[in-house]
């Protein structure tokens, strides 16, 4: 495809911007004032805790901002996508529906890394590097690749759509604890 077609536009720019940081605000609404029982329970054994999923939320959107930094130019002849922004679609639909679960990858197992009283905060923190970046992304940007290991090369702009949608799912899956029947009150 040819690179002016591909090029990251300002209304895809502000776009992801925008969906970041609603995801932002909202994960920031769904976690203010948690006791810390209500960031401990988990609705059935093993399954994950409002602390759980955010501590995945961060170590996801660490490792999305690493994927973006060292995204390099797809090699000459290498094959490229039909269609980026079918791509874009695609992947916004299938990481915000919660009907199909999968098992994350073991480095984004939540492990207990940090206080639950951190939490909040390195996931803000982590969320203002993700849009400084995207604020940041030039034209040329997706030109840039990085693979994931399950969806494929992924440009830097699906990289941060991906992180807005991920976040997505997972505020859906704090709102399905919350609602959980024996969620602490």
């Amino acid at each position: 495809m040819d690179a002016v077609v591909n090029a990251l536009t300002d209304a895809e720019r502000e776009r992801v911007a925008g969906y970041l940081d609603d995801t932002r605000r909202r994960v920031a609404a769904g976690v203010a004032a948690l006791t810390p029982a209500q960031w401990s329970w988990r609705p059935a054994a093993g399954a994950w805790s409002v602390a759980d999923t955010l501590e995945h939320l961060i170590v996801a959107e660490l490792a999305a901002l690493d994927s973006i930094a060292h995204a390099a130019v797809r090699a000459s002849g290498a094959e490229e996508a039909a269609d980026p922004r079918a791509i874009d679609r695609t992947l916004e639909s299938r990481l915000t529906s919660r009907a199909a679960r999968a098992k994350t990858a073991p480095m984004l197992e939540p492990s207990g890394r940090w206080p639950v009283d951190e939490l909040g905060a390195r996931f803000a923190d982590g969320r203002g590097r993700m849009l400084q970046v995207v604020r940041g992304l030039s034209p040329t940007s997706r030109q840039l690749v990085c693979q994931h290991p399950r969806l494929g090369p992924l440009d830097c702009y699906q990289w941060a759509l991906l992180t807005a949608a991920h976040t997505d799912r997972h505020l859906q899956q704090i709102d399905e604890i919350k609602t959980s029947a024996g969620y602490p009150g």
